[in-house]
């Protein structure tokens, strides 16, 4: 896929204080992207951390990237052409720098432009696009990547198990949240050592496979509401019985699907949310709502 190399290299940190939440009628920006690349299949978030123009500039982003068992996250920026003029192409360049779960950094580029129109006959256009990226060390082997749009907020594919009913051990709060699935969550606050208080999902699986697991955070009700937690940790048991942890942050500005993992589970799945997150007690909130599962 042909690219856009960006006129200008940025330096990026790995996390960005956040910001006003960009309209989110800014179709690029529906959640998730269905991700590939030389390693496989994948799914990526690109979230905008500012509801300003680009017009002449930049805005910041964040954004996640789950493939196999590995995760990735980052920040960077982006850039509509159409702010600059109406009369320009509808591309979004995108510049960012992600780190992997060994602290390595791979810098990506590229653009996402409105592709072919949405299965099922919808007057809605999906978008799409990709780029080039490399390993921040090593710029002289670039490699090609790919997304395009699946819906966050629409029906979950037919061979997907939502799970909406967590169970609760100690100290959780109910929310009542029109964006929550099942239009309630549960909150409670973070420990900086040992775990207080747990959420299981768990129940049976038609078949033993791999399947992706997607957790749903709603964005927060209130701006006064306790911030979310950057590192919540989740704990999934795959089919040999091995407790594998993952960490996903809550820190979202808006209700959407965000990649966990891709794990092969047996008949059964349990996936356990825990306080702890390493931050100082009582500073951050942990939001429990709905796990979905989708055989691959």
């Amino acid at each position: 896929m042909r690219t856009v190399q960006l006129s200008m290299l940025l330096a990026f940190a790995a996390a960005l204080a956040p910001a006003q939440v960009r309209a989110q009628s800014n179709p690029v920006f529906a959640q998730p992207y269905n991700y590939s690349d030389a390693d496989g299949p994948g799914v990526m978030t690109i979230t905008p951390l500012s509801n300003a123009s680009t017009a002449y500039t930049y805005q910041q982003v964040q954004v996640t990237l789950a493939q196999g068992s590995d995760r990735f996250s980052g920040s960077g920026v982006y850039h509509e052409f159409a702010d600059d003029s109406p009369s320009l192409q509808p591309f979004t360049l995108f510049s960012f720098t992600m780190f992997d779960s060994r602290g390595t950094a791979w810098f990506f580029q590229g653009r996402v432009a409105p592709g072919a129109p949405k299965v099922g006959g919808s007057a809605s256009v999906s978008y799409e696009g990709g780029g080039t990226y490399w390993q921040v060390s090593f710029p002289q082997s670039q490699y090609q990547w790919q997304i395009s749009q699946q819906d966050a907020q629409g029906p979950p594919p037919t061979s997907a198990i939502t799970n909406s009913t967590p169970a609760l051990q100690n100290y959780w709060n109910r929310v009542s949240f029109s964006e929550a699935i099942g239009g309630t969550y549960y909150a409670t606050y973070n420990s900086a050592q040992g775990v207080s208080s747990t959420a299981t999902w768990a129940g049976s699986l038609p078949s033993a496979g791999t399947y992706r697991i997607e957790v749903f955070i709603p964005r927060l009700s209130s701006p006064s509401s306790t911030p979310r937690t950057n590192a919540a940790t989740y704990i999934v048991v795959d089919s040999s019985g091995r407790a594998l942890t993952y960490r996903l942050s809550h820190n979202v500005n808006s209700s959407l699907w965000l990649p966990l993992t891709t794990v092969n589970l047996g008949s059964t799945y349990q996936i356990i949310l825990y306080d702890q997150t390493g931050e100082p007690t009582g500073t951050k909130s942990v939001v429990a709502n709905a796990v979905r599962l989708t055989r691959q």
